[in-house]
């Protein structure tokens, strides 16, 4: 999900023309991105949501919710140091499906 926003992103005024898009995209791609893109069927693709939906359903795995408990039961691992520790922390507050203020 991230690399089709980035590259609509990147696309600038591109991205509002169907045609761009479809051709630009396979550019953004690598390794087996790229490999899944040039297997698609000839003209089995023919506008930007089909192309967005097929990738999102090829490549896109949603992560799980991260629940207050799940924060609070989270401990730092033996050899994980302290800043490792807290990205790792801040990570899954960011996922959290409670909001906090800051």
């Amino acid at each position: 999900m991230e690399h089709v926003s980035t590259f609509t992103t990147l696309c600038g005024e591109a991205s509002l023309n169907n045609f761009y898009q479809l051709q630009l995209f396979s550019l953004s791609l690598t390794s087996t991105e790229f490999t899944w893109c040039s297997s698609l069927l000839p003209n089995s693709i023919n506008n930007w949501a089909n192309i967005e939906r097929c990738f999102h359903d090829r490549f896109y795995i949603p992560q799980p919710d991260i629940s207050v408990v799940n924060l609070m039961n989270t401990k730092q691992t033996t050899n994980e140091s302290v800043p490792d520790f807290l990205e790792r922390f801040i990570c899954m507050r960011s996922k959290c499906n409670t909001q906090f203020q800051s």
